[in-house]
């Protein structure tokens, strides 16, 4: 089992962000067929390859002071997100909300 958090300073780009990571993902078209399958999907059902997750989960951290994983099977943070590692940042400032997005897999 495996957890990713990425964390964002505001919601609303950090909305906008995933939405459109989403959105990509389901416009994506692959030789197999879509990325995303016909039909109504969580989103953490709707992509199963792991480099197409990496792809959404790339795009959706975009701007995030945060990111981690934490795996019992020896997933890394580049097994996760893909490409180079994410340098994440703290945030100088105590009185900041944070927005926290989890993935979740088996």
């Amino acid at each position: 089992q495996a957890t990713a958090l990425y964390a964002h300073e505001n919601l609303e780009p950090c909305v906008g962000e995933c939405v459109g990571a989403f959105c990509a993902a389901l416009l994506t078209e692959r030789e197999e067929g879509r990325v995303v399958p016909p039909g109504v999907w969580f989103p953490e059902e709707a992509i199963q390859d792991g480099s197409d997750a990496a792809n959404v989960l790339r795009l959706a951290s975009t701007g995030a002071h945060t990111v981690e994983v934490h795996s019992s099977i020896g997933l890394t943070q580049q097994d996760v997100w893909g490409g180079p590692a994410i340098t994440t940042r703290q945030s100088s400032s105590s009185t900041t909300s944070t927005t926290t997005n989890t993935v979740a897999s088996k």
